[in-house]
């Protein structure tokens, strides 16, 4: 009897030392590197936490947060469709409120009039990556869903692929597919970064199920991952190598990433309601949807309001 409680103490000490396993699909690397900030400087195992980042296509994500095969996604706008398709899901955190999109396109296309007839690859229809793009092509006066086939593509590295090899014309891509696709002699035709566009990327998906069964643990990944975001906007030595380890990027790719990326970044992981009704406005208008959905039931950010407020009351810095 004494060797079996042992034996449990044993194992009861090994899972505590291991830390609660946590899931998050991400679509991939270029919006999370807050989240692999906070997994290099040791933030999610002060909490206990044992985080793995996995990535899949958006459509895939949401459906394994909504099943919960997954504790979060850093999908950010990605979530707008399913929420406004009634999902029971909201975004608490926000790592970006610009887009990191640029549209890629063969050397032969030198603007978007020549899109016509011609493929487009973006990561999935419904996504904002879709919506926004429909919104710049008829803002130039284009009318996208006539005048081009706009295909779900899956995240960047399959996009680019596929543009590579001449299966799409153009597509929408993520650094550092922007900086491959450069080389190899691929035309940027539009950067989505310097329009007015509002894009909450990255930061924190979470099903409303876990909200109210596991608060805590909600707010133990919250916790880590805002420090690990603060690192990436304060600490630019420190982040230069991260970037370049976990997104394979050559040092010179990395420094003009984070400058990009810099510039599209919120300043504490929230997005003010303006900025929310902007950022809404693209998806609403390409599912037809008339009027202004209750914004509280797609973002809350009053757990990281809290949280940041006892951050700078405890004077932390990464």
């Amino acid at each position: 009897m004494t060797i079996f409680l042992s034996v449990l103490l044993i194992l009861g000490f090994s899972s505590a030392a291991q830390g609660r396993t946590v899931r998050v699909a991400i679509p991939g690397q270029a919006y999370v590197i807050a989240s692999f900030a906070a997994k290099d400087q040791g933030y999610y195992e002060q909490e206990n936490l044992d985080v793995e980042l996995v990535q899949m296509p958006v459509g895939i994500g949401v459906q394994a947060l909504l099943g919960g095969n997954v504790e979060f996604a850093a999908m950010g706008s990605a979530l707008f469709s399913a929420i406004l398709g009634g999902a029971p899901l909201r975004i608490i955190m926000s790592s970006f409120n610009r887009p990191l999109f640029f549209l890629y396109s063969k050397p032969e296309l030198t603007g978007l009039p020549e899109l016509k007839g011609k493929k487009v690859g973006v990561p999935a229809l419904g996504t904002a990556g879709h919506s926004m793009l429909v919104e710049l092509l008829r803002r130039q006066g284009h009318s996208p869903e006539h005048d081009m086939a706009i295909l779900g593509f899956g995240d960047t590295e399959t996009r680019l692929r596929a543009l590579l090899s001449g299966v799409l014309d153009a597509a929408l891509l993520s650094p550092p597919s922007t900086f491959v696709a450069e080389e190899a002699g691929f035309r940027q035709i539009l950067s989505f970064i310097s329009q007015d566009l509002v894009f909450p990327g990255g930061g924190i998906g979470v099903s409303e199920k876990l909200l109210r069964s596991d608060p805590a643990l909600v707010e133990r990944f919250t916790r880590a991952t805002i420090k690990g975001h603060e690192y990436v906007r304060s600490v630019v030595p420190g982040t230069i190598p991260i970037i370049s380890r976990r997104l394979r990027m050559k040092k010179s790719h990395a420094e003009k990433y984070y400058e990009l990326m810099r510039a599209a970044l919120t300043s504490d992981g929230t997005i003010d309601t303006p900025a929310q009704k902007k950022a809404l406005d693209p998806a609403l208008r390409l599912r037809g949807a008339s009027g202004t959905p209750i914004l509280q039931k797609i973002f809350d950010f009053s757990l990281l309001h809290r949280i940041n407020a006892d951050l700078k009351a405890a004077r932390w810095k990464p």
